[in-house]
């Protein structure tokens, strides 16, 4: 099981979204997106039917899931 973080091409909800740099990601996106950062869920692996082998990078991750935790808790941890 894993938790997923939903992207977007739409920044509806701006104070709960980040938008996705290029330079995070190991390959860039097609179209500029956002991360959704109050809507997260868990899902097992046999779930996922799609993958587009594209990660964030590691020097990212902390700042996205801080800011994943100050949308759903209002607290900042990182």
């Amino acid at each position: 099981m894993f938790y997923a973080v939903l992207i977007s091409s739409k920044n509806i909800n701006p104070e709960f979204t980040m938008e996705i740099k290029n330079e995070w990601l190991n390959k860039p996106l097609s179209k500029q997106s956002f991360f959704v950062t109050h809507i997260v869920t868990y899902y097992r692996t046999d779930e996922v039917i799609q993958s587009f082998n594209n990660f964030v990078k590691k020097d990212f991750f902390d700042a996205i899931m801080n800011k994943v935790i100050l949308s759903m808790f209002d607290i900042e941890l990182l």
